[in-house]
């Protein structure tokens, strides 16, 4: 008895059998993405945005340089107001203020640095007033501070440049302090970039800050970090990332609050707790 073999027949199983196997091949690797795709935990960091600077304070202040030897000066940071004795002397005269004004028993010889000299602010003027040298009169005795508005002129050393007229933050090095301020000017030019910075806070110890290095806040940010290839867009802009969550696959739509690198920040609240953000495979 012969078998005869239809060669048409053999192509189509073996066509099969390699498609069957290609199937295979395919639905394991579906299956174990899956099953198992890559997580990362959703962690809520902060990061913020700032620069260094070390700059110089600038007030409305002037030396008190009496001719005889005051007797019963107030203590440091007294504020008197107009008309008021800030001291006595031996022929039984008495110091009467024009204005109203802080007392400081110290100086640094750098009370001749008025406000007026800062303007109109520019980075060759920056430069040559941080290199101001002090002066020193022998019959000093204290300054008087007669505005609590007071000004920082700085060169910025690292970082990012702050907008004109924004507000931020400073945080004065040495004792730590914290104060708002006013971006009045940005300057540059081939020695670097300086800025000019207004403050409000009057407490006796910002009045008696001089040379100083500081950080200035710009911006800060909060929410959950996640690595910038878990977010898709959509053409209408919006973006959105899947996220693996009582064992369920879900979509959520997120609001970038910070993008740098493969890092982004978005709302806290785009995701529940426990969550685990589904990140695709590099390459």
């Amino acid at each position: 008895m012969r078998i005869h073999r239809d060669p048409d027949s053999l192509s189509r199983a073996l066509a099969v059998l390699l498609f069957l196997a290609a199937c295979a091949w395919l639905g394991a690797g579906f299956w174990e993405r899956l099953e198992e795709p890559q997580t990362l935990p959703v962690t809520l960091s902060h990061l913020r945005e700032s620069s260094r600077l070390s700059g110089i304070a600038v007030r409305e202040e002037e030396l008190f340089c009496p001719e005889q030897d005051p007797a019963g000066l107030p203590a440091a940071g007294t504020r008197l107001a107009a008309g008021e004795t800030l001291c006595r002397f031996p022929d039984g005269s008495m110091e009467i203020l024009r204005a109203p004004a802080h007392f400081f028993p110290d100086w640094d010889g750098l009370e001749h640095l008025d406000p007026s000299r800062l303007f109109p602010f520019d980075a060759a003027r920056a430069a040559g007033l941080l290199q101001t040298e002090p002066e020193r009169p022998s019959s000093a005795c204290g300054r008087l501070v007669f505005s609590s508005v007071w000004y920082y002129a700085a060169r910025l050393e690292e970082g990012a440049i702050p907008a004109p007229q924004s507000r931020c933050r400073l945080l004065a090095d040495g004792p730590e302090r914290e104060l708002e301020a006013l971006v009045l000017a940005v300057a540059e030019d081939a020695s670097g970039c300086y800025v000019l910075l207004r403050l409000d806070e009057g407490s006796a110890a910002c009045l008696g800050l001089r040379r100083f290095d500081a950080e200035l806040v710009i911006r800060e940010y909060s929410g959950l970090s996640l690595p910038a290839r878990a977010i898709r867009q959509d053409p209408a802009g919006k973006n959105s990332i899947d996220i693996l969550y009582a064992g369920l696959v879900e979509t959520r739509s997120v609001d970038i609050l910070y993008r740098e690198g493969d890092l982004c920040l978005v709302e806290a609240a785009a995701l529940p707790a426990g969550s685990r953000v589904i990140v695709p495979k590099e390459g």
